[in-house]
C-alpha cells in the first residue's frame, strides 16, 4: 500500500498476489477500511491546530465559494511540536457549527489538547465544552501564514490529490 506515493491500484495487488481482479479490489478495499480503523485510534495531544475547508471544486451558477454551497466541508487538524508537524487528522464533516466539529474532536483529540484556531466561534465552542485549552490567530494577524503553515500545506495537498483524481463533468 505504501510502495508508491500514490497507493496501489487493484489491478496491481491482483497480479502480485495471483488472483482475479475483483479479489484484489476487495482486498484493496479491506487493506484500506483497516488501515482508517487503526488510524482511528490514534488522539492527538499537545499543539493541535485546526480549520476546516471546501473541497468540491468551484460552484458554478452559485456565485461563491466555501460556506453555503454544495461542496463537502472536511476539518482538518495537525498536532505541531517544536514548529513540526507530528501527526494530522481529516474528516468530512456535516457542517461547520460546533455540532460537527465537537463530535470530530471527542475522537480525535486527547484531553491535554491546545487548540489554535483562525476564530471560528465553534472551535471556541467546543473548547469551552471539552475543557480544552483555546488560542486564536486570525487570519488577518501578521504572523498567521506561519501560524497555520502546516494547516496550508496540507490543505493544499488534498486538494491537488482531489483534483488529479475526480474526473471533470
Amino acid at each position: 500500500m505504501s510502495n508508491d506515493k500514490r497507493g496501489l491500484s487493484a489491478t496491481t495487488i491482483a497480479k502480485f498476489v495471483q488472483v482475479s481482479y475483483s479479489t484484489g479490489w476487495l482486498m484493496l478495499n479491506k487493506l484500506r477500511k483497516a488501515m482508517a480503523d487503526r488510524n482511528g485510534l490514534y488522539k492527538l495531544g499537545g499543539n493541535v491546530q485546526v480549520d476546516e475547508f471546501f473541497l468540491g471544486g468551484e460552484s458554478h451558477g452559485e456565485g461563491r465559494r466555501g460556506k453555503g454551497t454544495k461542496q463537502t466541508n472536511v476539518l482538518i487538524g495537525v498536532s505541531i511540536s517544536n514548529g513540526a508537524p507530528t501527526h494530522c487528522f481529516m474528516e468530512v464533516i456535516k457542517d461547520t457549527t460546533a455540532k460537527s466539529p465537537k463530535d470530530v474532536f471527542v475522537r480525535r483529540l486527547d484531553s491535554n489538547t491546545k487548540l489554535i484556531s483562525d476564530g471560528n466561534p465553534s472551535y471556541g465552542v467546543c473548547a469551552r465544552d471539552l475543557g480544552l485549552a483555546h488560542s486564536i490567530t486570525l487570519s488577518k494577524d501578521e504572523q498567521a501564514h506561519v501560524t497555520f503553515k502546516w494547516l496550508k500545506i496540507l490543505n493544499w495537498e488534498l486538494q491537488e490529490i482531489y483534483r488529479r483524481n475526480i474526473p471533470r463533468t
